[in-house]
């Protein structure tokens, strides 16, 4: 190869490489303002990075904190979507994405994101999120398509999804037993009588809740579990596995 060829190939390969510096630098710029604090700016740098690269996690990562810090929901519901959709497995991306989708009362997002998590994130919903009957309100909403109602408790109780205390009060933060959650379930069915019967170890035949949850259970609405302790509190992400089945079996419209 010529002195002049070998000169023209070094300089093809500079320009070549130019956009790949010029976005490493993005990053690296973004990076170092997010450092100093000024993350309005260092959002510039992170996206212009992004636009070339955008299955790099760790940009919306660095993305979401500056929306974080200046406080823009929308952009940090956005780069959190993002990072769900690039296929990150991140508790923390599911559990932020599902308190933003809360404080938004965005319930239809919320309730297919729980119903879609990853089953080893299942117990990460549960312990952040316990079954309350609110949430329990908001849930049946966003299955529903109802994230639009006034009140979420008013919905489900005037459609006769979940039963007003006896002294008209909604006491919405009371957390939801498994015993509650048998009797809750069970308004959406009708009252036949179940073709199977199986022996439990903590309900017994005698039990006001036997009947529902046998029925339950022959519905396929709930799993059968033997040892089930009544009094144990409910998982949120059973009663979305048992909303879903209601929905597919035409019980919630």
């Amino acid at each position: 190869m010529s002195c002049r060829n070998y000169c023209w190939s070094i300089i093809f390969l500079c320009i070549s490489c130019i956009p790949f510096l010029k976005s490493t630098s993005d990053f690296n710029r973004g990076l170092d303002l997010y450092q100093r604090g000024d993350f309005k700016q260092a959002v510039r740098y992170f996206d212009s990075y992004y636009l070339k690269h955008p299955d790099s996690d760790t940009t919306l990562f660095y993305l979401f904190k500056c929306y974080r810090k200046l406080q823009n929901r929308e952009k940090m519901i956005l780069t959190l979507e993002r990072l769900i959709k690039i296929g990150s497995q991140d508790k923390n991306v599911f559990l932020n994405l599902a308190y933003l989708y809360h404080r938004e009362k965005r319930y239809t997002r919320l309730y297919y994101l729980i119903k879609n998590i990853p089953v080893t994130l299942k117990s990460e919903i549960d312990r952040h999120f316990p079954l309350t009957r609110r949430l329990l309100a908001e849930l049946i909403c966003g299955a529903v398509h109802k994230s639009k109602v006034s009140d979420p408790m008013v919905y489900v109780i005037s459609h006769n999804y979940l039963p007003l205390c006896p002294n008209g009060k909604f006491y919405d933060n009371d957390t939801i037993t498994i015993a509650n959650l048998i009797i809750i379930l069970d308004r959406f069915l009708k009252p036949v009588r179940p073709q199977h019967f199986y022996r439990m170890e903590h309900i017994s035949s005698r039990s006001y809740l036997y009947l529902p949850y046998m029925r339950l259970v022959n519905e396929g609405v709930l799993k059968f579990e033997p040892g089930l302790r009544p009094q144990e509190y409910a998982c949120t992400t059973t009663l979305i596995e048992a909303v879903d089945v209601l929905k597919q079996r035409g019980f919630i419209d």
